[in-house]
Formats: C-alpha cells, structure tokens, sequence
C-alpha cells in the first residue's frame, strides 16, 4: 500500500497577546548573532549563571550554594570559580571540605576533597589540585593519582603547568628559618608526568603575611621568576587575574585607582593601548572603589568591566571605547569561554538573537465531573509561545487542555529558518519503552511576521529535523516507512534506504549540513538489550537520494554535536571527549 503525500493545511493564525497590537513594530537592528557562543559567566546569589555577551539569553548553571563564598570572610573572592582553557568544566573551591568541578556540556558534577589550589591543564582534560599533597583527576573519567605527598608546612601556593600539559610546577617545602624572623624558606618544585621525576629547581620563601613569590613557565619550558615584565616572558598558561588583559588584536586594557593624599580611594580609570603602536586608544573613568576585574571576549569586540560588588552590573564597552552598555544588572563577574557547551545547540533563542521561545506543561490533574468524557484519563495544559526579545510582539502558537492517558505531548522547537521568518516546532510525544532519541511527531510552522500557524504535517515519527532552508523535513517515519525526505510545501516524499548494519538498530540523531545539501545520522545499534551499545555514522546525499555509512559501528556511541562546516561535524563520545569528523572522507581526529 503506498501512503498518499498530503499539502499543508493553513490554520487560523496564531494569538496575539491583549496587551499586544496587530499592527508589528518594524524590528530593531540586528543584534551580533548569539551563535558566536561566546558565553559570560557571572555570580549572582551564590550560584553560578551564564549569558550570551548580549544579555538576551541567561541560564542559571548551579543551585545549592555553589560558589560557597561567605562575605564575613575577607578573602572569599579569592575562591573565585577557576574556568578550564576550553571553557567546558569550572572547578570551585566551593566550601572548606570540597572542591566542584562541574561539566557545562553534560551537567555532571565531580566532588574532590577540600583544595586551596587548583590548575587546569592546557587541554582541559586534568585539573591538578593541591590537598594534603599534590593530586590530579581525569575530569572526563573521575580517575585521580597523588603525585606528591605533602611535606614541610604544608602549603602550596602555586600550581602552574607546562605549556605543553607534561610538567606540573609548585611551591612547596616550607620551613621556618632559625632565627625565627617571620619568614619560611621553601622550593619550586617540578613534576615530570611523563618520567614521573620530582625535582627542586629554584628557592622561595613566604612570610607570615605573605604567599611565596610568583614564578611562571616561559614558552620554552623554562621556570622564571621573572614576572615583573611578565608579558613578553611568561607564557599564556598564567593564571594570575590581576594582571592587564590583552586581546586577541592586541589591545592591552588595564585599571588604575585615583586616591586622594590620604589614601581614600575616589574612581577607578580604565585604559586601553594599543601594543603594536604602545599609543593610547581610549579610557573611561568609573565611580568604583574596589578592584575591578576585566576580561575580553574571545573574539576581541567587546571588554568587559565589573567592580565585584554583588549589587552593581557588569558594563560591556565595545573595543573601540565608544559603546557602553550596562548588560547584566546584580552580578559578578566570573569570566568570558568561547563556547556555550551543551550538548545540542540552543534552539530557545533564534539565531539573530531577536525571538525567543517558552514551552510550558502543567503536571497531570483529575478532570472535573463535566469533562470525563472529553477527558476519561485526566487532563494536563500546554502553552508554546514565542515572544521578541524587545517585548514588542509575542505569538501564542498553542494554549490548550490535552487528554492524558499514558502520556502525553510537549512542543517543543526543531529548526529556526536561515531568513529568520519561520519556526518550526512539533509536539513531542513521550514514548511507552524503549526509544534512543525522540525530537518530533507532527511537525507546525510559526510565520514570525504574521502569527500564521500552518501544519506542515500530522505525525509522522519520532526523530526528525527540518534543512536550513526552511524546505525540507528529513525524519524516520513511523509505521514502518522507513526513512524519508518530505517537501514541506508540496507534500512530496522521497524514501532513501539505510546501510544494514546486520543488527537491531535505532535512529540515535540526525543533522542537516548548513547547505542543506546533505545529512548525517547516526544508527544505534542494540540499543534495546543487554549486547553493548555501539554507534554507527551515515551521510545521506540528497541530490542523489543515497546514504553512505563513513563511520562504522564503534563503541565511541558519539552524539552528534553540530556542523563545523559543509564539510566537518563536531561529535562527543559517551566519555564527554570532543572529535572532529570529515564527513566526505570519513576521516576523524581528536579525542580532547
């Protein structure tokens, strides 16, 4: 029996809010896209948040008291979140019994022992800690090993690794000097991972109110203690925030405080230079009275500025000094990463930043004597609107009771259009058993300029995405039809056959190319019993309506992340590790 292709049918459109007018203000200028996944990360309550540099999308990361700084005590900003290079895991020295270190990408948490010292390596993957002896733990496998044993003092006032991630340097050994004159003699001691060598290589002291003297590693693997002049000598493993910070165009920032004879400190001067010319570029002068942190984004646009006081914003200045903005109001700076990690792209947001999305479902509940036979099972709520992110406009796409009986169904967003006009959505049902990956059912389309709600089609399967170009519905139809391309305005449905991996399998994921001119899945197979779990990875081709398999089952069981290019996919494996697939060649690297 073969299915008849069914057009769209238009619906009534969507409502407008009361409180909104049908007549759609012209949208403002567009925004720098949130997809730069340059991420801040703020404190607020004592809990860590993040947000895109623009302030539209913000997400509290941690709850209960996460950041553990108590304001009695004087020193509780030094125990200020320490971000791994790659931006993915934060360590905290969140208490005085433990030590967080939090995955961004997956939610997992790791809890060490109480550590007064932490450093991330330069591939993110070890962070080495200082407690009772010098340990590090493999943040992907929770693996840790003692690599030295504490001694003397016992304090350990710097961890510092090697540019290359092979040799781990600290202060150590500290003995009180006869005669007693306040100080403690102590070592700069030097790991070797690789040959598991502990070797001095330099004296220190301390004093009774003082840490041991700084030090760092140049880029030729040499120990210095010359920091002074630490910009063309140390190398950019330097963990120090109180130094200038530099962008990636060369633009040095740095503060100074005005102080009247006195000492009573009056504003706060922030300057930027150009390094190639060492002339100034510009400067601000702020109304604080404490020192600053400041911290560039990684792609050098915007610097940000904040005072730390619990009750101020965090001031973001564009790097030519001439737009100043307010951006997050009540907040701490914490630091910029370049990557918002998790493990799918955000869809809540639009691309242009300009629209965002909120889905809510109540908790089942009884029906009332009058709906039992509209409702035999009880009843639960459903609302799915997308709003501008000014607050001028927002659409009401769904706002219903729905029958509850085994389950029940929640929209949720599949694809924003490239032009920006459509969203996509489908209500995701909750399936009975066993099932990898669920993402669709029917699929609906929100015309953002008009409030038009069309559905493209009634349901159709359970894993689906929609090409960025708006045109095109890939997904793995129920019913036994196998997988398939439907066009979304004609109905048409073209079938493709999948590579027989020779086992029972599940659709894991799927994910068009920026293009739209091909897609990967992934085949799961054994996804339902007691034989381990392995992940196969197929390209399908649409002009030729072919799928190839350039990835054999493996037990890597990746997850797909998101297209680099036409040409290149992001993956993680099931050990949180990151890889790099050539989809054309099949060739694949990484593993960090």
């Amino acid at each position: 029996m073969t299915p008849t292709a069914v057009p769209p049918t238009p619906l009534p459109t969507a409502t407008l809010l009361p409180t909104s007018t049908a007549t759609l203000i012209p949208p403002p200028d567009a925004i720098y896209p949130l997809q730069t996944d340059q991420v801040l990360l703020f404190a607020r309550d004592n809990e860590l948040w993040r947000s895109d540099v623009h302030g539209v999308r913000i997400e509290q990361l941690t709850t209960g008291n996460f950041l553990g700084w108590n304001p009695d005590q004087p020193d509780y900003r030094d125990r200020r979140p320490h971000i791994s290079p790659n931006g993915r895991y934060i360590a905290q020295l969140s208490s005085y019994d433990a030590t967080r270190v939090l995955d961004l990408a997956t939610g997992s948490e790791i809890t060490l022992p109480s550590a007064w010292e932490v450093a991330w390596s330069p591939d993110s993957r070890t962070l080495a800690y200082a407690s009772n002896g010098i340990k590090i733990v493999d943040v992907v496998t929770g693996i840790s090993q003692e690599l030295a044993p504490s001694s003397g003092r016992g304090a350990v006032f710097n961890l510092l690794w090697s540019p290359d991630g092979t040799k781990l340097a600290y202060d150590c050994c500290f003995t009180s000097r006869e005669p007693y004159d306040g100080y403690y003699d102590g070592e700069i001691r030097v790991i070797d991972l690789t040959t598991g060598s502990n070797e001095m290589v330099a004296v220190t002291q301390s004093g009774i109110a003082s840490s041991a003297s700084d030090f760092c590693w140049t880029e030729n693997g040499q120990i210095t203690m010359d920091v002074a002049n630490w910009m063309p000598v140390c190398s950019l493993n330097f963990p120090f925030d109180g130094w200038p910070k530099i962008s990636k165009d060369n633009l040095e920032a740095q503060w100074n405080a005005h102080m009247t004879a006195d000492g009573t400190w009056l504003n706060t001067r922030l300057s930027v230079t150009n390094r190639a010319t060492d002339q100034p570029a510009w400067g601000h002068t702020f109304d604080v009275q404490s020192m600053p942190v400041l911290d560039w984004s990684p792609d050098g646009r915007y610097l940000f500025f904040d005072d730390q006081s619990a009750d101020s914003p965090i001031w973001r200045l564009s790097a030519d000094g001439e737009e100043l903005v307010e951006i997050i109001p009540n907040a701490q700076l914490i630091g910029i990463v370049p990557q918002w990690e998790a493990l799918f792209p955000p869809l809540t947001v639009s691309p242009d930043g300009q629209w965002l999305v909120t889905s809510q479902s109540s908790e089942p509940m009884p029906s009332e004597e009058a709906e039992k036979e509209q409702f035999p099972d009880g009843k639960y709520h459903v609302a799915f609107q997308v709003a501008r992110t000014d607050g001028s406009v927002m659409w009401t796409a769904v706002d219903e009771w729905r029958p509850y009986g085994l389950g029940w169904t929640h929209p949720l967003p599949i694809r924003w259009s490239n032009d920006g006009r459509y969203l996509f959505f489908s209500n995701v049902p909750s399936p009975d058993g066993c099932a990898t990956s669920v993402n669709g059912g029917d699929l609906w389309r929100l015309d953002l300029s008009s409030g038009q709600l069309t559905e493209m089609t009634p349901f159709i399967g359970l894993v689906m995405d929609v090409s960025p170009d708006g045109t095109q519905l890939a997904v793995n139809a129920a019913y036994g039809r196998g997988f398939l391309i439907r066009h979304l305005e004609t109905g048409a449905e073209q079938s493709i056959p999948l590579p027989d991996p020779g086992c029972n399998w599940d659709m894991g994921s799927l994910q068009w190319s920026p293009g739209s001119q091909q897609l990967l899945l992934t085949q799961v197979l054994n996804p339902c019993n007691l034989e381990p779990r392995t992940t196969a990875i197929v390209r399908v081709d649409i002009d030729t309506l072919t799928a190839t398999t350039i990835l054999p089952a493996n037990d890597h069981n990746f997850t797909l992340l998101r297209w680099e290019s036409d040409g290149e996919v992001r993956l993680l494996d099931d050990e949180g590790r990151i890889w790099y697939l050539e989809v054309f060649s099949g060739e694949i690297a990484g593993g960090y």
